[in-house]
């Protein structure tokens, strides 16, 4: 059934008061650009002064301001105290920061055996967050299920301000023009109309997008990428994956594939078929059950359940656990030295569950600098994502948040605001 009305969801561009014409309240192209602008930048880099903001942004400090002010008047940043305050001389630098209590949105990690379901505010952090586990054999089940633990948390947290929308996403290749699940390692989601069925249950839009493209979204803004306008985010765990982020935006591709690195060639003939037909993707190289499978025909004893018990079985001293692994970060380290060669990036985070065994993440350096040609240095670009496997619900929210970011103006809270509508005529 569809989520009560009192939740309060904000529709974008929706407000009874606001004027119509070319002139009303959603204002020129550049405006909306400048209020993207600056409050993306309040979100990355806040508590940062009015000063700081034009020098960053590029605008007069009088455009800064008179946009702070629409801003703080909506209710969506607010002042804070100076780190120092007292020590600059002449009048006061007073910092600005997103409020976090006034917007919040649903984050839904669709995983490949569980979903994290997450409250999120506007400044991108967790308010409360369930986990629900994918017991359902059919695509329809699990929706249900996802959809009433969403349900179910919006009726128990408290939504810091009304609720944008849902950010979803899903491992495999989703098409995010007509929010399609194209293809999945769990033949259950393949075809299915993820984001019009979560809508349907959920009561809310819904934006949708990859898991791996997800992360990559929040390492930009509050992670390991923070700052950078060139990475590839690598995922190695249930499933196998990357995400490109271009001149500071995730990059989806013409069909919504960029990043497809699970059938990749690993250049030796596995024993096992991966689910496209094929013997040699890497995705039955280094995804969980492969490494689980190769352990337990190593020998290593079939009580290991999970990857960070096979890198605690390695430590305590079994050679089979420890080859497993070894092999598992040279063939992750061959993948991304190619993709270091083509894309040339400025960073390349590891995440999944390749992390639970760190003591392996040299192996992927030394591999990567020995199978990439074109891209000197790059084991010192590689590094571990700074939320692991925490923070997933965050990462799914972070996607309908970077489209209010992207222009906030086209949302309610701004446009009842008569100083706003003035601001942007």
């Amino acid at each position: 059934m569809p989520v009560d009305a009192s939740h309060r969801h904000v529709e974008p561009g929706r407000s009874g008061s606001a004027p119509d014409g070319p002139r009303s309240w959603q204002g020129t192209t550049l405006r909306r650009q400048n209020y993207s602008a600056v409050l993306r930048t309040i979100l990355i880099d806040g508590p940062i002064s009015r000063v700081d903001i034009a020098r960053r942004v590029g605008l007069t400090p009088t455009a800064i301001t008179s946009i702070v002010t629409s801003l703080l008047a909506a209710g969506l940043v607010m002042e804070v105290q100076p780190p120092n305050p007292g020590r600059d001389r002449g009048r006061p630098k007073v910092p600005v920061d997103i409020d976090p209590g006034a917007l919040s949105v649903l984050g839904l990690f669709i995983g490949g055996t569980h979903t994290s379901v997450g409250l999120i505010d506007l400044s991108g952090h967790l308010i409360a967050e369930t986990d629900v586990e994918q017991v359902g054999t059919s695509a329809t089940e699990l929706i249900e299920d996802i959809a009433t633990a969403a349900r179910r948390l919006m009726d128990t947290a408290s939504p810091a301000g009304p609720i944008l929308g849902v950010g979803a996403s899903i491992g495999g290749w989703v098409d995010t023009e007509r929010g399609v699940v194209l293809d999945h390692v769990r033949p259950h989601w393949v075809g299915t109309p993820l984001r019009s069925r979560l809508e349907e249950r959920i009561g809310l839009p819904v934006v949708l997008n990859s898991n791996a493209r997800a992360m990559a979204l929040l390492e930009s803004w509050l992670g390991a990428a923070k700052g950078v306008r060139n990475f590839i985010y690598v995922s190695i765990g249930a499933l196998v994956a990357s995400a490109l982020f271009i001149d500071g935006k995730v990059y989806d591709g013409a069909r919504s594939a960029s990043g497809s690195i699970d059938h990749l060639s690993v250049r030796v003939r596995t024993a096992t078929r991966c689910f496209c037909g094929r013997r040699d993707c890497l995705h039955v190289a280094v995804s969980d059950e492969a490494v689980l499978r190769l352990a337990y025909e190593a020998g290593v004893p079939t009580s290991i359940a999970s990857v960070r018990e096979l890198a605690e079985t390695a430590a305590a001293g079994d050679l089979a656990a420890a080859r497993v692994l070894r092999n598992r970060a040279r063939h992750t380290g061959n993948a991304v030295g190619q993709l270091a060669d083509l894309l040339n990036p400025e960073l390349i985070l590891l995440g999944g569950s390749i992390l639970d065994a760190p003591e392996y993440l040299d192996d992927v350096r030394r591999q990567a600098a020995a199978s990439s040609h074109a891209a000197p240095g790059v084991a010192d670009l590689i590094r571990p994502s700074v939320f692991g496997h925490r923070a997933l619900s965050r990462a799914s929210g972070a996607l309908v948040l970077n489209q209010y970011y992207a222009d906030p103006l086209a949302y309610s809270p701004l446009a009842r605001d008569a100083r706003v509508r003035g601001a942007v005529q």
